[in-house]
């Protein structure tokens, strides 16, 4: 759509005489050009546009199985944005047309502000895809109310907002037939941050819920990236009961003590119970398929200190990632800021 609305065509196309723009016109066109469709892109901005989108996939209706519905930025200055309403894409779900439909993603959906949201009602998907839409907070709107056949979820939030987002609500509704979860939130870091971060990570940054891994004996791949919460507890509950674990990623999250009574000091004793070695090996130890595992932000500044660690999943053709901390700058007498590593 987006290739589609940089050029206009020499003359005026059949849908244009309906008040659609050219690029549209083009994609209705080819909808209806292919009468057996498996998996498409739904573009719809009114509800004039959705009964047309809808009338052009109905010879697809028996076949459809996956589908993306997305908001469309200007590629050029002269353009509008187009924005696929949450109200629409309700309507949208509840039609014939997509009733075959396994899999559904969803992308920068907008509420209308005139309409009140509620949750989706869909076909039993399998696979879930959400992207929050800038500047929204809507994502847990977006999640269907049946979610009893769901196998895949995807998350993904690109808003930066005053309170985290909460997995506690959500995960409590996923059956233990779940395989993959994943959810990558908006506190991302252009830098890893300082070891001190460690005893008091932003408010913005949500909290992995402990006590809802004992589910999900099926899960095979858990992303959780951005998160406050990897830590020896969670990853006991995760070796405990999701034996078929194949991926685990905690890219950017801080890791916590197990030990709710540990009283801070600034010493690698306290960031010792934090992250603990030999624990951490052992509990990866009894994730026998495990293939890869990003371990996300460790408190530590030297990149050495978790050899046997290291050594112990390349012994096991582990794929192993994980961040160190910076060091944190001190002034000096000279007036500047310095680290240790400059004076390496």
């Amino acid at each position: 759509m987006n290739v589609l609305r940089q050029t206009e065509p020499v003359s005026k196309l059949p849908y244009q005489v309906q008040g659609c723009s050219s690029a549209y016109s083009w994609y209705l066109q080819m909808l209806k050009l292919c009468p057996r469709l498996v998996e498409t892109d739904l573009f719809f901005n009114s509800q004039a546009e959705l009964a047309l989108t809808l009338e052009s996939i109905k010879s697809s209706a028996s076949t459809l199985r996956s589908v993306l519905m997305k908001g469309l930025r200007r590629t050029v200055e002269s353009q509008n944005r187009i924005e696929t309403w949450h109200d629409l894409v309700q309507v949208a779900l509840s039609r014939s047309e997509l009733r075959n439909v396994y899999q559904l993603n969803l992308a920068n959906i907008a509420p209308r502000p005139s309409a009140s949201a509620t949750p989706l009602g869909t076909p039993r998907l399998t696979i879930l895809v959400i992207l929050e839409a800038p500047s929204q907070s809507n994502l847990l709107q977006l999640i269907p109310r049946d979610l009893s056949a769901l196998r895949q979820l995807y998350l993904k939030t690109q808003t930066v907002r005053h309170l985290p987002p909460n997995l506690s609500p959500l995960l409590p509704r996923l059956t233990s037939d779940i395989q993959c979860i994943s959810f990558e939130t908006s506190s991302r870091f252009d830098r890893p941050p300082i070891l001190t971060q460690f005893l008091h990570p932003s408010p913005s940054i949500p909290i992995i819920p402990l006590e809802h891994f004992s589910r999900f004996p099926h899960l095979l791949a858990l992303k959780l990236r951005g998160f406050v919460g990897p830590s020896l507890q969670l990853l006991h509950q995760l070796s405990s009961s999701c034996p078929l674990l194949e991926l685990i990623d905690f890219q950017e999250s801080f890791w916590i003590s197990s030990d709710p009574a540990l009283v801070y000091s600034p010493t690698d004793l306290y960031f010792g119970t934090i992250f603990p070695e030999d624990s951490i090996i052992t509990e990866l130890g009894k994730l026998s398929g495990l293939r890869e595992i990003d371990l996300g932000f460790l408190p530590t500044t030297d990149r050495a200190k978790f050899g046997k660690l290291e050594k112990s999943m390349e012994e096991r053709s582990i794929r192993l990632t994980w961040a160190k901390c910076r060091i944190e700058r001190v002034m000096c007498g000279c007036g500047s800021y310095h680290t240790d590593e400059d004076s390496d």
